[in-house]
């Protein structure tokens, strides 16, 4: 076995996103995946978001607003006999206010021995893992300076019981050396100094010197490899496009390596890179296959390849999921079949080069802007591969066994099935709202905006520039998909009227869940029959309330109706009698607010609706004279004739009309 002795890192700045998603045997997810399962564990040890609050609380004692990073450069030592490190960070930065002190990130196992500011030793201290640098003077603003931290010790993680580490030393195969870093989401201050935040990206370069029998893969392009002649090798990469620093990663081992290119015009191509353990050479040539169709796939849908002047590569590492470095992802080693069963994960990880990497979340409670668009983009291949119908049986089976929890922005879980599956469901059902031209004509826009390509973007962002494509407001849609917990569960019912020929169709839509009623166009499609012609006819509702009615006019007898067939928004469909539909129906119940009651008049005359209580005591009068015979609806807000808020308790609604009298009662919970 080959032992890395020593490794001299100049320049470094690297890149780094997480993703762990699920392996599957299939192109459509299953909750049952076991790579699902470990980052699930991944999570709950992590406590993600809770160490993100930490981290918040720390850094609102300081202020890390006062300065830009331009440039990161990095010369690091790893020795791996001990498990140590020792280096010199050097960061460029640019002053935005007048300051007198910048601060850093780095975990207090790491020793800090010296500060240079410009090259002149400063004063520091280095506590709750941040490093103060005192300045020597004040910077003005926009001055620049270099700021060289020395320092060194065993890397590690955020906190020793959370046994994730960011810098890995670690073997495969025959007890080959491998080292790995995985920073995300605030890990980067556990091997080296930084600004880290999701905000502040900055470029710069990466040198490393290792035993010639070993292989460095890295972020951005390899600008030059030099043979020391003394066993050694020096490689150096470049990275030219900004990068956050939960980005930064690193992977050295004795890889193989195979290249594909992805030729992007007539007379230029890109490479594409694969880093591999020797014994799993022969599968990961199968496997990573797709890798160049799925880049050319995404430049056609979302705009080139962000990165087309480094590369795309992908690295093996000794975990069971991905992680989408940028221009560099990490592959876990038991993704690697040899039969291609999780193409999705590599068209996953792939995916956020463009969502994530290239346009980063200003904030962690914006994930869903990376996970949630990089795990569409797995139904968005697998719609390419196999036609819409596959990609809507995808998306239903990305539901699971059990229903989502918590929001999709500002989540529990910034890692959780809800951040990936339901924001991924919010892509779907925005496609279905604005229409595929506007949708992915808005997909272009978001990564062609100057304003977040190659920088940062929120949510209100991203909505702004689908409401700049389609032309009104989304708010909504993004308000309640964003922000509701749960889903709409809907019930239907409905009954043809007339002769063979046109018909009037009644339909009416149900709400059953709890809370508020969602906002969503909704699909309708009724079967025809005309003599012995049949014919399907597809129109689109706006349902907006709890209880709704709808007329419909049909040009032939209508034989069936679905709601939403396809399977465009979120929710349960089921279909009620048409018996049931001409009763009284009460939603919701129980209620604090308000309620909707929906009758149907099937004989115009006079009607009257009152509300009792259980003394049989009149409370309210909701109707009184004649309508018309039709679908009726009117809402009862939990008051009586006076105005005045009743109590909670069960209520009898008593609906009298011609050759019918119904009585339901409606649950009050204040």
């Amino acid at each position: 076995m080959v032992r890395l002795r020593f490794i001299k890192i100049t320049y470094l700045m690297i890149g780094f996103v997480l993703l762990c998603a699920p392996a599957v045997e299939a192109q459509a997810p299953r909750a049952s995946d076991p790579a699902w399962f470990v980052k699930q564990e991944w999570a709950a040890r992590v406590g993600v978001r809770d160490l993100i609050a930490r981290d918040a609380e720390v850094k609102a004692q300081v202020d890390q607003s006062n300065y830009d990073v331009q440039h990161y450069h990095i010369v690091l030592d790893i020795d791996p006999s001990t498990e140590t490190i020792a280096g010199r960070v050097t960061a460029v930065v640019e002053a935005t206010v007048a300051t007198g002190s910048l601060v850093f990130d780095l975990l207090e196992g790491l020793t800090v021995s010296s500060v240079l500011v410009d090259a002149v030793p400063v004063s520091f201290s280095h506590q709750n893992d941040l490093i103060t640098v005192t300045l020597a003077a004040q910077l003005a603003p926009a001055q620049q300076a270099d700021v060289d931290i020395f320092y060194g010790g065993s890397p590690g993680t955020l906190n020793d019981e959370l046994n994730v580490p960011a810098f890995s030393f670690d073997t495969h195969g025959n007890d080959e050396l491998l080292i790995f870093t995985f920073s995300a989401p605030t890990f980067a201050r556990a091997w080296w100094p930084c600004k880290d935040v999701l905000d502040d990206k900055a470029t710069g370069h990466i040198v490393v010197t290792v035993p010639d029998t070993l292989v460095v893969a890295s972020n951005g392009y390899l600008q030059q490899t030099v043979d020391n002649g003394d066993g050694t090798k020096e490689v150096t990469w470049a990275i030219t496009y900004p990068i956050a620093t939960y980005l930064v990663s690193l992977a050295i081992s004795n890889y193989d390596v195979f290249r594909h290119y992805y030729h992007h015009a007539v007379d230029d191509s890109m490479v594409v890179e694969y880093y591999v353990y020797p014994e799993d050479r022969a599968k990961a040539e199968i496997d990573f296959a797709p890798t160049v169709p799925m880049i050319e796939f995404y430049s056609g849908l979302f705009g080139e390849y962000p990165f087309l002047d480094e590369k795309y590569a992908m690295a093996e590492f000794n975990w069971s999921g991905g992680m989408e470095h940028q221009t560099c992802t990490s592959y876990g080693k038991r993704l690697i079949s040899g039969n291609n069963r999780n193409d999705r994960i590599i068209a996953h990880e792939l995916s956020h080069q463009w969502w994530g990497d290239m346009i980063t979340p200003g904030e962690w409670r914006d994930i869903w802007l990376n996970e949630g668009f990089a795990t569409y983009c797995e139904a968005l291949w697998n719609e390419n591969l196999n036609g819409s119908e596959s990609y809507f049986d995808w998306m239903e089976r990305s539901r699971g066994t059990y229903p989502f929890s918590g929001t999709v922005y500002d989540p529990v879980d910034i890692y959780g099935y809800t951040v990936y599956y339901k924001g991924a469901w919010v892509l779907h059902m925005l496609r279905w709202v604005m229409g595929d031209g506007d949708f992915f004509a808005a997909m272009r826009a978001w990564g062609a905006d100057i304003r977040f390509a190659y920088g940062n973007g929120v949510s209100a962002d991203f909505q702004a520039v689908c409401e700049g494509v389609y032309g009104s407001s989304l708010d909504w849609f993004f308000g309640q998909w964003l922000n509701w917990v749960g889903e709409p569960e809907y019930t239907y019912y409905w009954k043809a009227e007339g002769a063979e020929g046109p018909q009037r169709v009644y339909l009416t839509i149900d709400q059953r869940q709890s809370g508020d009623a969602y906002v969503m166009p909704i699909e309708v499609v009724f079967e025809t029959i005309a003599g012995t012609v049949r014919d399907t006819v597809r129109v689109t509702v706006w349902n907006d309330r709890r209880t709704q009615q709808f007329i419909l006019d049909s040009n032939a007898r209508v034989t069936d109706l679905y709601l939403d067939p396809l399977g465009w928004i979120l929710g349960d469909k089921s279909e009620g009698s048409a018996e049931s539909a001409q009763s009284m129906r009460i939603s919701p119940s129980p209620f604090n607010d308000v309620t909707s009651i929906t009758y149907k008049v099937t004989t115009a005359g006079d009607v009257t609706l009152i509300v009792y209580d259980v003394t049989g005591a009149r409370v309210k009068t909701l109707q009184e004279g004649p309508l018309a015979a039709a679908l009726h609806t009117v809402d009862w807000d939990g008051t009586n004739d006076s105005g005045n808020r009743v109590a909670s308790g069960v209520y009898f609604l008593d609906l009298q009309m011609p050759g019918a009298r119904v009585t339901q009662r409606a649950v009050i919970l204040r």
